[in-house]
């Protein structure tokens, strides 16, 4: 699928990512550290241990795991966007998505989006910069050897806000709580609808389970309201 791109005055980014493989969670495993201050060789051997059996819990977190979809939202087109790598081409109310074989022809498709429909006066806006953008950076650049979005690059001109971390420090009262807000908490305080059934945590499994059109609905309702609550919270 093609889609009839304006310019972006902003864009609002999510990403959801799979379940590590196998082959992934071995490679994720000799990054994994015991706690600095452990001189016991058991108690180390433990820690690591520990860690390697919760990367089947929380593996999709990790660097190694892949993109599965990438949601995309900005006030000048009528839908959200999800590019994702499911073999999935149904239509789906609401959303406007395309299926690509694999992760690099995705992040490929989306450097291209970015590049044509973004200047360097186009806002970058995510829910937890230190999540989305390292990760689609990494899966870029060192997984798939392909060009990071101008955008999105370390030290781009491009503004970022961060909905979450603005929120939390200048909006909300209470010591450190722009580190604790969720997106669901401010989509709260915000009053946005958004008709979400399912927590971030369960999208792996979803994929799992091949639920795509759920999955991809998910991407772009968080795309569509981390827009709407950076439009409230900014005045625009």
């Amino acid at each position: 699928m093609s889609f009839a791109i304006k310019k972006f005055p902003f864009v609002s980014l999510d990403i959801e990512t799979r379940n590590l493989t196998p082959t992934q969670a071995e490679f994720a495993a000799q990054f994994l550290k015991h706690h600095p201050s452990t001189k016991d060789e058991e108690k180390k051997a433990a820690q690591i241990a520990a860690k390697k059996a919760a990367l089947s819990d929380r593996g999709a977190l990790n660097d190694a795991s892949e993109i599965a979809c990438i949601g995309l939202w900005t006030a000048s087109e009528p839908a959200p966007i999800v590019l994702h790598t499911f073999a999935f081409d149904g239509e789906i109310e609401g959303v406007a998505h395309a299926s690509y074989a694999t992760e690099k022809d995705m992040l490929v498709a989306f450097a291209e989006m970015m590049n044509e429909a973004c200047d360097d006066q186009t806002e970058v806006v995510v829910a937890n910069a230190g999540f989305d953008l390292p990760r689609m950076r990494y899966a870029a650049a060192i997984r798939n050897r392909v060009v990071v979005p101008e955008i999105i690059k370390p030290r781009s001109v491009n503004p970022i806000y961060d909905v979450l971390y603005m929120a939390g420090k200048y909006f909300l009262v209470g010591s450190g709580s722009e580190f604790n807000l969720s997106l669901d908490d401010l989509v709260k305080h915000c009053r946005i609808t958004t008709g979400k059934v399912v927590s971030g945590a369960e999208v792996p499994g979803m994929i799992e389970r091949e639920e795509y059109e759920e999955v991809i609905t998910y991407n772009a309702v968080d795309a569509l309201v981390t827009g709407k609550a950076y439009q409230i919270l900014t005045g625009r």
